[in-house]
C-alpha cells in the first residue's frame, strides 16, 4: 500500500495484514478499526475477510483450476 494513501484505508489494510500474517491483531490495531467503522461494520470486515480465506482453501485443497484456455490470476508459488 502506497505511504500516501488515505489514513483510513491505511488502518484496514494494516489491519488485515496483521489478521493475516498472526492469526490475531493487537489491541491497538483493533481499537483504530472499530474507532473507524464502529462494532457492526469490524464484525463484518472479520467475517469477510474469513470468508474470502475459506473460498481459498477450498480451491486450493480441490486443486480447482480456472477454466479451459484460462490463464492462472497470480503465479503459484
Amino acid at each position: 500500500m502506497p505511504k500516501a494513501a488515505p489514513k483510513d484505508e491505511r488502518t484496514i489494510y494494516d489491519f488485515i495484514q496483521e489478521l493475516y500474517k498472526t492469526r490475531r491483531v493487537s489491541d491497538k490495531t483493533f481499537s483504530r478499526v472499530r474507532a473507524l467503522l464502529g462494532d457492526a461494520a469490524t464484525v463484518e470486515l472479520v467475517g469477510i475477510l474469513g470468508y474470502y480465506v475459506l473460498i481459498s482453501m477450498i480451491l486450493n485443497v480441490f486443486r480447482m483450476s480456472p477454466p479451459p484456455g484460462e490463464a492462472l490470476p497470480f503465479p503459484e508459488s
